[in-house]
């Protein structure tokens, strides 16, 4: 079952991972939501789609698991890029 506990959990977990804090703004980004998504996660206004449960509920039991993330992001994005500039203009 969900609460605002673990996602501010999993934030903690993660900033005690790399050794700094890691921002609503860059979690958000990893996740591929928005910062406004993050924060009232983590106050309890909202309860995230089970996609984004999901992507919690891997992290609490591995924080790790946010490398593999990061990697998927960057090539999402990236493959974005490239799609858009294959376009025609």
């Amino acid at each position: 079952m969900w609460n605002a506990k673990i996602a501010r959990q999993v934030r903690r977990e993660l900033e005690n991972l790399f050794d700094r804090t890691v921002s609503q703004v860059e979690l958000a980004g990893w996740l591929g939501c928005s910062r406004t998504a993050i924060q009232s996660w983590e106050t309890g206004r909202s309860t995230p789609e089970a996609g984004s449960q999901f992507l919690y509920w891997k992290l609490r039991q591995d924080p790790g698991f946010i490398v593999e993330i990061q990697q998927w992001s960057k090539q999402y994005a990236d493959s974005k890029h490239d799609v858009s500039e294959a376009a025609p203009s």
